[in-house]
């Protein structure tokens, strides 16, 4: 895709579609129905690239385009509450496919149909299906949620939902970025060995309907996306992903985690309140026991009464001192 001058890695929009009954590549089925989203001629058709933001999100403009095109394809309104829907029925839900405007210069002596997303026109068909902006929150009564919003007042941003599946490169000199479905790897040999290398699971082609990621590992594997590291991997997430949902782990997002994080910043510091405010009623406990305890001055006989008994000896000179 052709990237946009600007310190930020922007591209330009050229279409949005929605596909009916999902699928995960932007290869579509003969019997898929695909609708076209009338984008209004006043938006903002830039979008940028931004690691930092977990969801897509689409200019405003887009919202009521956007809405009444989902209503005539799926039949129901488009909402970002909490659902309660089955693996299935995500996987059958709409997949949004966003034609990005192809980089400028490039000899088109390729053939479009041979290269997947890639149009006639040389432009770039990015998918994001439901199994990517669909969050998935598990042990809940309503466990999915649509991760598309309409917030952005100038231009999109493709968020790390609707990286997740792709590998992305940027160069920056040639002005242009590059897509790529990327597909399950595995490690063919030791690691840190010279001779490690990387091959596609499936022989290098992108995932189809047929073999399906597990959707929890997915979604447990997408929260933990960085940088350098757009798609997760079977071997460095998915072991983990399992294990903290197999022990009920549920807090996933990094909002999640940082709410957690200053619960426990809260909780100690209130107890440590608790602790300074106590300790002075405990030392003047303490003191009052001592007093308490203390009895009363032990006259030596009868004759004495209570001064003499705290009567000072008369000082006598040392005999050192006598003359």
């Amino acid at each position: 895709a052709s990237r946009l001058p600007g310190y930020s890695h922007r591209v330009n929009i050229k279409s949005i579609f929605l596909r009916e009954n999902g699928g995960n590549t932007v290869l579509t089925q003969p019997n898929q129905n695909i609708l076209s989203v009338a984008l209004p001629s006043d938006a903002d058709k830039t979008m940028i690239l931004d690691t930092s933001i977990p969801f897509l999100t689409l200019d405003m403009k887009f919202e009521e385009e956007f809405k009444a095109t989902w209503l005539h394809l799926t039949g129901h309104e488009f909402t970002t509450s909490r659902q309660d829907l089955t693996l299935e029925e995500v996987w059958k839900m709409p997949t949004l496919l966003i034609e990005l405007e192809g980089a400028q210069g490039i000899p088109h002596d390729v053939n479009p149909n041979s290269v997947p997303g890639l149009t006639d026109d040389y432009n770039v068909l990015v998918a994001i299906p439901a199994i990517h902006y669909m969050e998935h929150m598990p042990f809940q009564e309503n466990p999915f949620r649509t991760r598309i919003n309409f917030d952005s007042k100038g231009g999109s941003i493709f968020g790390l939902n609707a990286m997740t599946g792709h590998t992305i490169t940027y160069e920056a000199d040639e002005k242009r970025i590059g897509f790529a479905e990327s597909t399950e790897c595995s490690i063919e040999s030791g690691r840190n060995s010279d001779e490690s290398y990387w091959r596609g699971a499936n022989g290098g082609k992108a995932t189809t309907d047929a073999s399906r990621p597990d959707f929890k590992a997915n979604a447990a594997m997408s929260s933990r996306t960085t940088d350098d590291d757009i798609f997760a991997t079977k071997v460095e997430g998915l072991e983990e992903a399992e294990e903290e949902l197999n022990a009920g782990v549920t807090c996933f997002t990094a909002s999640c985690r940082s709410l957690m994080a200053m619960g426990y910043v809260f909780i100690g510091t209130a107890l440590a309140v608790v602790y300074r405010i106590s300790r002075p009623k405990e030392r003047y406990d303490h003191m009052m026991a001592q007093a308490s305890s203390l009895e009363e001055p032990h006259l030596s006989s009868a004759d004495d009464d209570l001064n003499s008994a705290y009567r000072r000896k008369p000082w006598r000179e040392p005999e050192s001192m006598l003359i």
